[in-house]
């Protein structure tokens, strides 16, 4: 219900391609999947532009690849947004990556140091690179 809805009133190009047999219902919901994984911030135009961008390359791309164009397909109609967004999502990541990191170092009090933690990769190698 929700493919149908989609193809009705977001992603009507999709819908008519689908109704006229130029691809198929898996290739359809593959791309309507996709393309649902845009930005919001993208107008009407610029998804109308999206649609027939990746409808150009139905012929030669199964639905997995589709899924994957259409849901990258910002990196086309807008390539220095979609630059912003990523540095904005590896910032949000970064910092996560940061809360979540602690290191302990407690005697065991037989004669060792118990030593836990979880650091981000990077922070990791580092610690041990220095330790090595």
């Amino acid at each position: 219900l929700r493919l149908a809805q989609d193809l009705c009133d977001r992603f009507r190009l999709i819908g008519a391609a689908l109704n006229d047999g130029s691809i198929s219902l898996a290739q359809a919901d593959a791309i309507v999947t996709g393309l649902r994984k845009l930005p919001a911030r993208l107008t009407r135009a610029e998804l109308t532009r999206c649609e027939e961008e990746i409808l150009a390359h139905t012929d030669t791309l199964g639905p997995s690849e589709l899924r994957v164009l259409a849901a990258r397909l910002v990196e086309i109609i807008d390539p220095d947004a979609s630059d912003a967004d990523d540095a904005k999502r590896l910032a949000r990541e970064e910092a996560a990556a940061h809360r979540g990191r602690f290191l302990r170092i407690a005697p065991d009090y037989h004669g060792s140091m118990r030593i836990t933690g979880q650091l981000p990769v990077a922070d990791a190698a580092l610690l041990t690179a220095q330790l090595d």
